[in-house]
């Protein structure tokens, strides 16, 4: 949960973003992770934008992400 303005309420956002991380092995050294990010934006939630970046309130903020990455290490 996020308050940028604690005395209005209509900019608060929070986000729910469940992951699944799948590995080869137990001890393995590299990773897929699959995440899905849900955002809920009050009714003023803006969006900064332009050069250099200004709240903008006529861009309309994405709801939802799927996210896939894959790393290794050694």
């Amino acid at each position: 949960m996020v308050k940028p303005d604690t005395q209005f309420s209509s900019y608060n956002f929070a986000v729910l973003s469940p992951r699944v991380i799948f590995r080869t092995g137990w001890q393995a050294h590299d990773q897929v992770t699959l995440q899905y990010s849900h955002w809920f934006d009050g009714a003023l939630t803006t969006v900064r934008s332009g050069f250099p970046p200004k709240p903008d309130v006529t861009v309309i903020p994405d709801a939802d992400m799927v996210s896939l990455s894959a790393s290794m290490w050694w």
